[in-house]
């Protein structure tokens, strides 16, 4: 008897299994693969067409695309896409989830950011919670800056070191104040002692100085925009609570305001979101 091949649930199922030690860690990623890939993507996709003034990207890449939950979205809307990861096992996974869904205009590939530019030039390249992992980061955002066509743009989007949220539950382990340490001793706490996991594969996360200085560090003239200061006024100075109602009154002032803006930006916001562009 010919014997049944596993689905791609069950291969990322038996993926978080290997590296998650905890029991109450394992019990976060039992969740229906599907329907969270829905909503991560067409969540990703809604975000860009806002910073890009309701412009859908005609090309586009995503690095370190996992198991391509975004990229899948993206071809679905009739975009070019090509999908990167270090990890062959999680692209493999990405190919057989195009086949299921028989997406001819996207792609997946085994490639390292740090080490290689993308195999030609994208109008769009997207880089998700991916930036923290990779060790030569500079490496990595200056090659993904050779993959960019020229008018082009790279949405980025990193943890905030200082958020108030992470500091109580990191993004990736969901320890308190691991968020703030080196990644020496989060590797042992995280590890060793807590044994959550088989090991930390956060290299750094950044605070809202450090992105920006990495991403202006690469040269070739890059410009830096924040999208979360946009975000700033339509979430806090324009809804109608009467805590909002306040700062927006207090925010009269300029003074006022660009010190309320700080402090969103640099301990409130979860993700330090930056569209960037070449010039």
């Amino acid at each position: 008897m010919k014997k049944k091949s596993k689905t791609w649930e069950k291969i990322l199922q038996e993926r978080i299994n290997r590296y998650t030690k905890s029991t109450s860690l394992r019990n976060r990623y039992q969740v229906d693969f599907r329907k969270r890939g829905v909503v991560k993507g067409k969540l990703l996709y809604d975000r860009v067409c806002k910073c890009l003034g309701g412009v859908i990207p005609k090309e586009f890449l995503e690095v370190g695309c996992g198991i391509g939950d975004i990229c899948i979205w993206f071809a679905k809307q009739g975009v070019d896409t090509l999908g990167i990861d270090i990890v062959q096992e999680v692209v493999d996974i990405g190919n057989m989830r195009k086949k299921e869904e028989s997406l001819n205009n996207l792609n997946f590939m085994h490639l390292d950011i740090s080490k290689s530019t993308a195999p030609r030039k994208y109008s769009f390249i997207i880089c998700v919670d991916v930036l923290e992992h990779i060790k030569n980061d500079a490496d990595a955002v200056k090659n993904m800056a050779l993959s960019l066509r020229e008018g082009g743009h790279i949405y980025l989007s990193v943890p905030n070191k200082f958020s108030l949220f992470y500091i109580f539950s990191d993004p990736h382990y969901h320890v308190p104040f691991v968020a703030l340490m080196r990644q020496k001793w989060a590797n042992v706490i995280v590890s060793k002692l807590l044994r959550k996991q088989t090991g930390v594969d956060v290299q750094k996360l950044y605070s809202r100085s450090d992105i920006k200085h990495l991403c202006y560090s690469v040269g070739y003239n890059i410009q830096v925009k924040e999208t979360n200061k946009d975000q700033f006024e339509e979430n806090v100075l324009t809804r109608t609570t009467h805590l909002r109602r306040a700062l927006k009154l207090f925010c009269r002032s300029k003074l006022v305001k660009r010190i309320f803006c700080y402090v969103y930006l640099s301990f409130y916001v979860k993700n330090h979101v930056l569209l960037l562009s070449v010039e």
